[in-house]
């Protein structure tokens, strides 16, 4: 949480920083618990058991000691609920009225911190109710945040003795055997699914950027060609180097021309891989960011990577002996799905941060619900399913490599097509249907290409990668602004154009009525500034 904090100080602990900074970090731990669980897979499958979220207990002492927890937690709540609740006025009122923005803020957090910490180490990680609770409550009529105090541990109760006796009455039933169904795992399968009805119902669209602009200075290069021919060399070094430096017997070298060419068959199919990977998630992620007008819709923190891998797990379970094309098949489907998702529950607040944000955490949740409970279930096929989740270039094949790299090839011809369509979509709906573009069609188009990209490289190296958010930020950094150069500069000019023929048509408008003995305006006039615009 430190780090949290730390990521997201600079940005006064703003609410979306704070998310996405809590993402990163959620992802980066969840990465490396997932590596220590594949390299010692036997040793610790009782500890991801209890990692899942396990409520069965030995005795009276973890209720004991949560309970007086609980109760110093609650002196500490009452407080902060004065000035907490003067947040639901405004940042602008609460900072007028006496409230340290930042100090409330951090004892919140901290508290709430506390609070996560006492859970996790008494039973494990239970997921989304604290995410479901608060919001139930809301929709049950707690409008006031004193009201929410109340009801949103109430139903955070109602909801965890909901799913444990259901975890309950399925394990009494003998369906998986003698295995143990983690309770907190189970939490997320049935939260997931509310969290996006409960995305459904929400009319509003919360201002979670309002208060991050402050301060913050958008950097650029000055000399993007320059940096880009740098990047692109130091590209081809870090190939050369990936190829001739090596460990052997005796330590690090500098392998020959010959050395190279004998393990030019094992390296090369890595090596491309490797690059076409990096292209298809990076294509992906400018694809869907420009398509949405939202600097954070990548395909890893909106949920596309999570959903092509849950279709990895149902193939795993689904077939007896999935190869290649099923595991493709599933993966895309699972990517398709998630995209129709974003777009279905993300269309009425128009692609905004917090809702997308909300639904890749919703279809994540999920994602890591699913693979949680298959590997503490102990069933054999664990293994398999998390090989294939984690992802890793050190088993692709020559053939795979092959197909990647064909994929990734693809991905750079069809992109370049979508340049003025991209263009036209950033200007809003609208805009965009008024010079002619089929939006309809046009996102469906953009939306194939992205998942069709995101499902190949998450067969290659898994969901676990920010490549598609911080290659088109990157881009972007460097002074790369538009999807092409020449499409922007045939839009600005039709732009410019409209703009230039408004004003004539305003003059003329203008000039005519003051002709105009009766100060009316000519017909002709009017419907030549309807023809301009």
């Amino acid at each position: 949480m430190l780090v949290v904090f730390a990521l997201a100080w600079r940005q006064r602990l703003a609410s979306l920083a704070v998310i996405l900074a809590g993402m990163i970090v959620s992802l980066y731990c969840g990465s490396l618990s997932l590596a220590l669980a594949i390299s010692h897979f036997q040793l610790l499958v009782g500890l991801m058991i209890w990692g899942g979220g396990a409520l069965d207990q030995q005795g009276w002492h973890a209720c004991a000691a949560l309970f007086m927890r609980l109760c110093a937690a609650i002196v500490v709540v009452a407080w902060l609920r004065r000035p907490l609740g003067l947040f639901e006025a405004g940042e602008s009122t609460a900072r007028g009225l006496g409230v340290s923005l930042a100090r409330t803020r951090l004892a919140a957090l901290g508290l709430a911190v506390a609070l996560t910490a006492c859970v996790v180490s008494a039973v494990g990680v239970i997921g989304f109710i604290g995410l479901g609770a608060p919001t139930l409550a809301r929709f049950a009529g707690a409008r006031r945040f004193h009201a929410r105090l109340i009801w949103a541990p109430v139903f955070g109760a109602l909801l965890l003795w909901l799913t444990d006796a259901a975890v309950q009455a399925i394990g009494a039933t003998g369906v998986f055997g003698a295995r143990l169904i983690p309770t907190g795992a189970v939490t997320a399968l049935f939260g997931a699914p509310m969290l996006l009805w409960l995305l459904r119902q929400l009319k509003s669209r919360p201002d979670l950027r309002g208060q991050e602009q402050d301060g913050v200075v958008s950097t650029r290069s000055a000399r993007p060609v320059a940096l880009l021919i740098a990047v692109a060399l130091l590209t081809v070094l870090a190939v050369l180097a990936s190829l001739t430096i090596g460990r052997g017997l005796d330590g690090w070298r500098i392998a020959s021309l010959a050395q190279v060419r004998a393990l030019a068959f094992w390296h090369v199919p890595h090596l491309a891989a490797a690059l076409a990977a990096g292209i298809m998630l990076g294509l992906a992620g400018a694809l869907i960011q420009r398509m949405t007008g939202n600097p954070v819709a990548s395909p890893d923190l909106i949920g596309v990577s999570s959903g092509g891998a849950l279709g990895l797990v149902v193939a795993v379970f689904t077939f007896a002996a999935p190869g290649p094309l099923h595991l493709f098949a599933t993966c895309l489907i699972g990517a398709l799905l998630t995209l129709a998702l974003l777009l279905w529950f993300g269309r009425r607040a128009t692609y905004a941060s917090e809702r997308l944000l909300l639904i890749g955490v919703a279809i994540g949740a999920l994602f890591q619900a699913v693979s949680g409970t298959v590997t503490a279930s102990g069933d054999p096929r664990a293994a398999l399913v998390l090989n294939f989740v984690v992802g890793s270039t050190y088993y692709v094949q020559p053939l795979a490599s092959a197909i990647a790299t064909g994929v990734a090839l693809f991905g750079l011809i069809a992109a370049p097509c979508f340049a003025r369509v991209l263009e036209l979509l950033s200007l809003g709906d609208t805009t965009s249907r008024s010079l002619g573009v089929r939006v309809g069609l046009a996102r469906l188009g953009v939306l194939l290409l992205a998942a069709l990209l995101t499902a190949t490289s998450t067969i290659l190296i898994g969901p676990w990668s920010f490549v598609g958010l911080m290659a088109p930020y990157l881009a972007r950094s460097l002074g790369v602004t538009r999807a092409r150069a020449d499409a922007g500069v045939r839009i600005d000019r039709r732009l410019a154009d409209g703009a230039r023929g408004m004003a004539r048509a305003s003059r003329a408008v203008s000039e005519r009525d003051a002709r105009r003995p009766d100060g009316r305006a000519d017909r002709r006039a009017v419907s030549a500034v309807g023809a301009d615009a």
